[in-house]
């Protein structure tokens, strides 16, 4: 039985030790020491997880080593099955304190998502249908035997590379087929750190700006201003009359309209809108240019908020930041903006002389 480092989180240090009996057969041997050291690790996680040492200390009383004598009537089935839910009450203590360590700081980091998607595939899917289950929601392909080795590894091992919104889409379509509550209720929390979660479009004008050539430095913007909406509000202003204004000048770029360096967001914003046929008063029908007035405001909306609330003036000793609502605010007007200036860039290419 290894030592488990003791730097590791809590709730990662029971997650170890439920791996280690991921073969109770294999791990036989090593079955009394794993009880005393997961007792010692549940004890000292926190002082109010008495419950779970109660539970993990019934489930593995009986957990013993057969007489040589008696060796060929042990019920190996029934031993490896009392390890596993043993194992199982490990992996439900560690996600109580993922919980809780997450209501405590504010915040849901994407390792914390990571955690509890991997455990309600383990729950809810049998080894051998893991990889195909794998495969079906975008992740690596990869042996039965490694599933079959642990479960909760198999996952979490496909998911080390999944951010924002892909990992936000892996967790919904889990929600989705297998119904899990608490995995619900966590990625609620992790959409709306994020800003997504008051704007589902968000996500789609992201896959719109990641098919598009060179457009890197407005996908980076977009980010910032997703990611900084609760933990810097200032900063997500900032960041989101960043890509707005990046959106304006790529479309012009590809459109052949000059601009100058100077250009605020409204100038670059009536540019790029009357390259596409987006201006006011290139419609007559009267409703088509209220919307399209209504568009130019928030423009200059967004402009005046950055100015007057974001990080990018200097504030001060009686001026108030911005709230994470302002922000959200702010961002959520951008990327509708940006969304609508993108689909019509890509759906109504400029004439092939302009």
């Amino acid at each position: 039985m290894s030592n488990t480092p003791s730097a590791l989180r809590p709730g990662e240090v029971l997650r170890r030790l439920a791996d280690e009996v991921a073969d109770p057969i294999a791990a036989y041997k090593n079955i009394p020491a794993w009880r005393e050291q997961s007792i010692v690790a549940l004890s000292h996680a926190a002082h109010d997880l008495s419950m779970w040492v109660i539970q993990f200390e019934a489930a593995t009383r009986e957990l013993s080593l057969p007489d040589p004598a008696l060796a060929e009537s042990w019920d190996a089935w029934q031993f490896e099955e009392s390890v596993r839910k043993a194992a199982a009450l490990l992996v439900g203590a560690a996600a109580e304190l993922d919980q809780r360590s997450a209501r405590d700081s504010g915040s849901v980091a994407p390792e914390a998502v990571r955690n509890a998607i991997a455990e309600s595939l383990a729950e809810h899917v049998k080894a051998y249908d893991l990889p195909d289950i794998c495969v079906g929601l975008g992740l690596a392909p990869g042996a039965g035997a490694d599933a079959y080795s642990s479960k909760r590894v198999y996952v979490k091992s496909r998911l080390l590379q999944k951010r924002g919104e892909e990992l936000i889409a892996i967790g919904q379509a889990v929600i989705d087929e297998y119904g899990d509550s608490q995995l619900d209720a966590l990625l609620d929390r992790f959409r709306e750190q994020r800003g997504v979660h008051a704007s589902p479009g968000a996500a789609l004008v992201g896959e719109r700006i990641a098919q598009l050539t060179d457009w890197d430095g407005v996908q980076r913007a977009w980010r910032a201003a997703l990611d900084k909406v609760i933990s810097d509000p200032d900063g997500a202003i900032t960041a989101a009359r960043t890509m707005l204004e990046s959106v304006c000048k790529h479309i012009c770029d590809e459109r052949g309209v000059t601009y100058e360096a100077g250009w605020d967001l409204s100038r670059l914003y009536k540019a790029a809108a009357s390259a596409m046929n987006l201006a006011p008063d290139q419609h007559a029908e009267q409703v088509i240019k209220q919307i399209l007035s209504g568009v130019t405001s928030v423009v200059g909306g967004l402009a005046a908020l950055r100015n007057s609330m974001s990080d990018a003036h200097g504030r001060g000793k009686r001026s108030v930041g911005p709230a994470p609502r302002h922000a959200k605010l702010a961002v959520n007007s951008a990327l509708a903006v940006a969304g609508f200036l993108i689909d019509t860039h890509v759906e109504r290419p400029a004439p092939a002389d302009s």
